[in-house]
């Protein structure tokens, strides 16, 4: 295996393997990309926007975008991945990769991007996949229909776990790849990742059609505490034991990650979820942390009331 020396003042020579120098050429790369053009460049409205205390978010659909920021974007992805350790050097060295396959994602995939105005830099990222269009009449009971990601990498069928499997399938969305940029300033780490996930609650508020549940497989002590905070009412489904294949480059993420228990998520009702959103987009706004902490405090208060109302009449 070729091996690659590098100097470092303190501990002396590191001694990089070929994949190893390979991926942090990968991850320099994509930290040197910036995106301050790309919301003019979407293809219509995006689906939410906020410019506020010096970055923007902005939720949009993965066919709205251009190719050559869906190739930074799936970099920008890769890249974080990389460098956490929850993506394989070796399986993206051997098929030369420089970002997620732009193609598998569908049209319908949503990206939520946070972007630092002053550098145009990536600083945080939210994607939610869905199996199905929004207009697709398809039942969870059709034979042989797609399925999530959560679904294959833990061996487990939602619509076992689903209040009915006569929902629709593009009634489900698949909450993934929940991540922080490298050179998030000091001033956004606290509003940033909060942000992210009201862009994800601004779909479900300017949709058509309302999206009822979420699945996925976030990290207990970090994602799955935000969504529960915008009012994402959340059942763990425990015992499973998650993996992906070994040429899969994402396989060390159930290897490396802990606490990672797949989910389902009830999303709440219109018009609930647009007095919510409201409300803490308009705590938000202040960036003051006590109002921000008080907006997604009442929101919690008011998803923990109805879901009681809703038991009590069951």
């Amino acid at each position: 295996m070729v091996t690659t020396q590098l100097a470092d003042p303190i501990a002396g020579p590191i001694v990089r393997t070929s994949a190893e120098t390979f991926a942090a050429q990968v991850i320099a790369l994509h930290e040197r990309l910036t995106f301050e053009k790309l919301v003019p460049s979407l293809d219509g409205v995006p689906i939410h926007l906020r410019r506020r205390h010096g970055y923007t978010v902005v939720a949009f659909r993965h066919d709205q975008t251009p190719r050559r920021y869906q190739i930074g974007i799936m970099g920008f992805r890769l890249a974080q991945y990389l460098k956490l350790g929850w993506a394989s050097p070796e399986v993206v060295h051997d098929q030369g990769m420089f970002w997620e396959d732009v193609d598998h994602a569908s049209p319908n995939d949503l990206h939520i991007v946070a972007m630092d105005d002053a550098t145009g830099a990536i600083i945080g990222y939210l994607g939610a996949a869905f199996i199905a269009d929004e207009n697709d009449d398809r039942k969870f009971t059709a034979e042989n229909r797609p399925t999530f990601p959560v679904e294959e990498a833990h061996g487990i069928d939602i619509s076992t776990w689903l209040p009915s499997s006569n929902l629709r399938l593009g009634d489900v969305m698949e909450i993934k790849r929940f991540v922080k940029g490298p050179n998030i300033p000091d001033s956004m780490k606290f509003l940033v990742p909060l942000e992210l996930v009201l862009g994800l609650m601004g779909l479900t508020v300017n949709r058509s059609r309302p999206i009822p549940w979420a699945v996925g497989d976030l990290e207990m002590h970090v994602a799955l505490r935000h969504l529960k905070a915008f009012g994402v009412d959340t059942e763990v489904i425990a015992g499973t034991h998650p993996s992906l294949p070994s040429d899969d480059p994402m396989w060390p993420m159930y290897v490396r990650r802990r606490e990672v228990l797949p989910f389902i998520g009830r999303i709440q009702a219109r018009p609930q979820i647009n007095h919510s959103f409201e409300a803490i987009d308009h705590a938000f706004a202040s960036g003051d942390m006590k109002t921000c902490l008080h907006g997604l405090i009442m929101a919690g208060h008011a998803t923990t009331a109805n879901n009681q109302d809703r038991q009590a009449r069951r």
